[in-house]
């Protein structure tokens, strides 16, 4: 089954549209490792906007964006969704 995402956003924009703030350095520290690309390297992370999800290589890079994003759950106006692609299914 094919499935079909959109958009490629910031780490700003991401946070914009989860209406929170994290520090700069957390900040920074994920900008540092988000892709542009979707096919992503070890480590790296890529924010579609629809749906809403950030997309991740390894779990390391999964548990940094939950260790991240989760204490500001409560304040955040929609949800986003880690996924982690199998890499292996998307290959013909």
């Amino acid at each position: 089954m094919a499935y079909i995402y959109f958009g490629n956003l910031t780490t700003s924009q991401m946070l914009e549209r989860l209406g929170i703030s994290i520090t700069t350095e957390e900040e920074k520290q994920l900008e540092d490792i988000r892709s542009d690309k979707t096919d992503l390297s070890e480590g790296d992370w890529h924010c579609f906007d629809r749906p809403f999800i950030a997309e991740v290589k390894n779990i390391e890079t999964a548990k940094l964006l939950q260790k991240i994003l989760a204490p500001h759950e409560k304040d955040m106006k929609t949800k986003i969704a880690i996924g982690m692609r199998d890499n292996a299914s998307t290959k013909t």
